[in-house]
């Protein structure tokens, strides 16, 4: 019985280690691109602030289609190497999607402190965003919607489909 305690205390140190590290890139994520491209980052959080059902349903849109266009990248050998592009653009997008919904659960926590400091929002918000994701069954379901939701007004973004940030040409990251 005691080797099935280590054993359990061994790998929820190793999960809590991975969410430690997973969060400190959504940290570094979040600040770098508040930083260097403000605009659509308003874009993102305008959109998951104010229409989070549509964002939702764009997350999605976008996470079947992703999983559609990768299966059929991988059956080719020369879609191999762009399955995998696509994937490391997946995690960005999915990692920059949480930084924005964790900033905003940071802004919304009652802490003087926080008011008009958004680093400290998106800490503080990670932190409640770690700490949810620690609760078994719901802590995952919780992270999976942040995700789902943060890529959603990503897409809608950079689409042009905020119809306040769509009259705003550097609001939307072009190519």
């Amino acid at each position: 019985m005691d080797a099935e305690w280590i054993i359990v205390t061994v790998v929820w140190a190793f999960v809590l280690a991975a969410k430690i590290v997973g969060c400190a890139l959504v940290l570094a994520l979040g600040w770098f691109v508040r930083h260097e491209w403000p605009a659509f980052h308003e874009a993102v959080a305008d959109g998951v602030r104010e229409r989070p059902g549509l964002s939702l349903c764009a997350g999605v849109l976008a996470q079947l289609a992703l999983a559609i266009v990768t299966v059929v990248l991988a059956l080719t050998i020369v879609g191999i190497p762009l399955a995998i592009v696509l994937v490391t653009m997946a995690v960005l997008v999915a990692g920059l999607g949480l930084a924005t919904v964790a900033e905003l659960v940071g802004a919304r926590l009652p802490l003087p402190s926080l008011a008009a400091h958004p680093e400290r929002q998106l800490v503080m918000g990670v932190i409640v965003v770690l700490a949810l994701s620690m609760v078994p069954l719901l802590g995952d379901a919780l992270l999976v919607g942040a995700i789902t939701v943060g890529s959603g007004a990503i897409a809608m973004a950079i689409l042009g489909g905020f119809s306040r940030h769509a009259a705003h040409p550097e609001s939307v990251i072009t190519y």
